[in-house]
């Protein structure tokens, strides 16, 4: 798959040529009708990313990155279906989305952390082959990928699935990484929920948020990308592989309290609200939107009918969890 490679080949070109190959793998596996070794997804969907704008039809894919603070934020925080939709729609017209998070900022046992989360819109297995190529339509599904792996190290272990649909999937690393979890109660489905409302909140975000907390970083010239000297690579501390935008918490914080909850208000019926995230219409004639908080409450009558509240069974720790299957 890296036939031009060479001793003299730069970093940045390498991951380029890697990303060619296996899209190109996929495309041709996908015309013939035949299998596809997975280990080539995650490189393929990194492909739109390591093109020139030129080389792109339409809009190139969104990067951002997140840090402790933001991520803390919406931390197991719901998205409204606005907040859904708007983050829907940035990657109708991104195709793909990638999120750089902070380290330790999403924590998985004290030894794992979650370190980038990939994200990109594939049609459906039973939609009709496109005569010219393919559109993003409200029948694509979303495909996630993300990288995790041991606090201070690089994360090498992919966790991956279909948003609302089959069986998350992990490769070697990442099926060894999470063997080692002392948490037994480590459950797949709810990490899965946690990660898709993180993407949610923080693609709407990037719709709306303000130019004084979003900071563009430097991306490489293509000059340095191409040499291998060390001056080079200690250069690249200060620029970034492909373009991405730095996402910084607003001053208000969403209006979210330190505790993420508040003691409750009330409205006419007896029903149990959990703290989530949504599009708060403002501006002239509420044209405008942005993203708020809205703390968990209770609407109804002091004095209304009691609140029930249902927990989720968990697996026995000596049953196998659903999820824990090698790519």
């Amino acid at each position: 798959m890296l036939s031009g490679i060479t001793d003299n080949t730069s970093d940045y070109q390498i991951v380029r040529e890697m990303t060619d190959g296996a899209a190109d793998r996929l495309f041709a596996a996908a015309e013939l009708g035949i299998p596809c070794d997975e280990t080539y997804e995650v490189a393929a969907a990194l492909w739109p990313f390591f093109r020139r704008p030129d080389e792109l039809k339409g809009a190139g894919p969104y990067a951002c990155a997140i840090g402790a603070d933001l991520a803390a934020l919406f931390e197991n925080a719901a998205a409204s279906p606005e907040v859904v939709r708007t983050a829907d729609q940035l990657l109708k017209e991104r195709i793909s989305a990638y999120i750089d998070i902070a380290d330790k900022a999403i924590r998985l046992g004290p030894m794992l952390h979650v370190k980038a989360i990939l994200v990109t819109r594939i049609p459906r297995d039973d939609e009709p082959e496109p005569s010219e190529g393919w559109a993003p339509s409200d029948t694509d599904r979303l495909r996630i990928f993300v990288k995790l792996g041991p606090v201070g190290r690089v994360a090498l272990g992919t966790v991956k699935w279909t948003a609302g649909y089959g069986p998350v999937r992990c490769d070697e690393l990442a099926a060894s990484f999470l063997g080692q979890l002392a948490d037994v109660n480590w459950d797949p489905d709810d990490f899965t929920a946690k990660v898709e409302s993180l993407i949610w909140l923080a693609l709407a975000y990037s719709v709306v948020a303000v130019p004084r907390d979003r900071e563009r970083l430097r991306a490489g010239a293509d000059t340095m990308r191409c040499r291998m000297d060390r001056s080079a690579r200690r250069g690249w501390k200060r620029f970034t592989l492909f373009q991405v935008e730095r996402l910084k918490a607003p001053a208000n914080k969403f209006g979210r309290t330190e505790s993420g909850e508040s003691e409750g208000w009330e409205l006419t019926r007896r029903i149990s609200v959990s703290g989530h995230f949504k599009m708060q219409p403002y501006g002239p004639r509420s044209e405008q939107r942005k993203v708020i908080f809205v703390s968990a409450h209770y609407r109804g009558p002091v004095d209304g009918a009691p609140l029930h509240r249902i927990s989720k069974a968990r697996a026995l720790p000596n049953e196998a969890l659903p999820g824990r299957q090698t790519a």
